[in-house]
């Protein structure tokens, strides 16, 4: 329990509310690197794209040091992007899926 409390400390310390949007801001960004294979979002940190073979495309960017998940029966991937995310690991994952 007080692994928790001080976790909730950290954040709160930097400010939860200036993450999230953070982390929004730059799943923004992937979206708009993405293109029109992104599926309709709002503002959150989930970005989800479509893909030819979703399970090869998780192990191909996984090979890239990328986690994405696939969402079975969809076509699509998601990635979470989070506030600890760098534009240029983002920028990255971008290039990756259009090539």
């Amino acid at each position: 329990m007080e692994w928790a409390l001080a976790a909730l400390d950290l954040l709160e310390g930097a400010g939860v509310r200036e993450l999230q949007a953070r982390a929004a801001d730059l799943a923004d960004g992937l979206a708009e690197r993405l293109g029109s294979r992104v599926k309709p979002r709002g503002r959150s940190t989930l970005v989800t794209w479509e893909v030819e073979d979703p399970e090869a495309e998780v192990a191909r960017l996984a090979g890239e040091g990328f986690a994405i998940r696939d969402l079975p029966g969809t076509g699509t991937v998601r990635a979470s992007v989070g506030a600890w995310s760098s534009e240029a690991a983002l920028a990255r994952l971008a290039e990756l899926t259009s090539s």
